[in-house]
C-alpha cells in the first residue's frame, strides 16, 4: 500500500490504494466498449419495436418513453460524470436510455431516407478512430488554444442558430436559404463535437497517469460514449439536411 497521489478533480475515496485498483487504458477501453455494445443492442431492439408500437396506436406511450429516456439520459450523464463513485450504475443507465433514443431516431430517419443511419454509424466510428490516432500520435493536443477554438465554435454555432431562427421567423429566408444555413450550423456543432473528443482522450490519460481508482474508468468511458452519441446525432441531422436540399432542388 502507498499514498494516493494528488490529482485535480479525482476523488479516490481513500487515503491509500493497491496498484491493482488503479485505472488503466485497458479498463477504460473495456468499459467504453461495454457501454457501446449496450447502446447498440438497445438501439437495434428499438428500431424493430418502433414500427410495431406505432402500428398498435400506442404513440402516446412512445412519446412518453422518449421524453422519459431523454431526461434519464441527461441526468445519468451528469451524475456519472460528476461522481466517480456513482459512475458505474449511471453510465449503464445512460447507455440504455440513449440506446432507446438513438434507436428511435434511427428508425425514423431510415423510414425517411434509407441508409442514413448506417452511414452515420460508420462515419462516427471512422471519426472516432481518426481522432484517437491523431491524439496519441501527438498531431492534436489538448491545450488552452484548442479549448479557445472549441468555445469559439460553440458560441459561433449558437449565434448562427439564433440568427437563422430570427430570419426564418420573420420570413426573410427562402426554404433553400434556410436549409443551407442550418447545414452550416450543424457542421459547426459537428466540428465542435469532434474536437472535444481530444479532451476526452486527454482525460483518459490524466486519469491513468494521475493514479485514479478504477471507478474513474466508468466516468471516462461515459464521457467517450456521450461524445460518440452526440457525433452520431449531428451526422444524422447533417445527412437529413443534405437529403432535403437535394430533394428540394429536384
Amino acid at each position: 500500500m502507498r499514498q494516493t497521489p494528488l490529482f485535480s478533480n479525482i476523488k479516490t475515496g481513500a487515503a491509500t490504494y493497491d496498484d491493482v485498483d488503479k485505472a488503466s487504458y485497458k479498463g477504460i477501453t473495456i468499459k467504453t466498449l461495454l457501454l457501446f455494445l449496450i447502446t447498440v443492442a438497445v438501439a437495434i431492439t428499438t428500431i424493430f419495436a418502433v414500427p410495431r408500437i406505432i402500428g398498435s396506436n400506442n404513440v402516446g406511450v412512445l412519446i412518453g418513453a422518449l421524453i422519459g429516456s431523454a431526461i434519464v439520459a441527461l441526468v445519468s450523464a451528469l451524475v456519472g460524470r460528476l461522481s466517480y463513485r456513482l459512475a458505474m450504475p449511471f453510465s449503464i443507465i445512460y447507455s440504455f436510455a440513449m440506446g432507446f433514443l438513438l434507436g428511435f431516431i434511427s428508425a425514423v430517419v431510415e423510414a425517411y431516407v434509407p441508409g442514413i443511419a448506417t452511414t452515420a454509424v460508420f462515419a462516427t466510428l471512422i471519426i472516432f478512430g481518426i481522432m484517437l490516432i491523431l491524439f496519441f500520435t501527438g498531431v492534436i493536443k489538448a491545450s488552452n488554444k484548442l479549448m479557445a477554438i472549441v468555445i469559439g465554435l460553440l458560441l459561433g454555432g449558437i449565434s448562427l442558430s439564433l440568427f437563422t431562427f430570427i430570419m426564418a421567423w420573420t420570413g426573410q429566408l427562402t426554404v433553400t436559404q434556410y436549409l443551407w444555413l442550418i447545414l452550416i450550423v450543424e457542421a459547426i456543432y459537428l466540428l465542435y463535437a469532434v474536437i472535444t473528443l481530444t479532451f476526452n482522450f486527454a482525460e483518459a490519460v490524466a486519469v491513468v497517469n494521475g493514479g485514479a481508482t478504477r471507478n474513474a474508468e466508468w466516468s471516462v468511458a461515459l464521457g467517450l460514449m456521450s461524445a460518440m452519441a452526440y457525433i452520431y446525432i449531428e451526422l444524422v441531422r447533417i445527412l437529413l439536411i443534405i437529403a432535403s436540399i437535394v430533394g428540394h432542388n429536384n
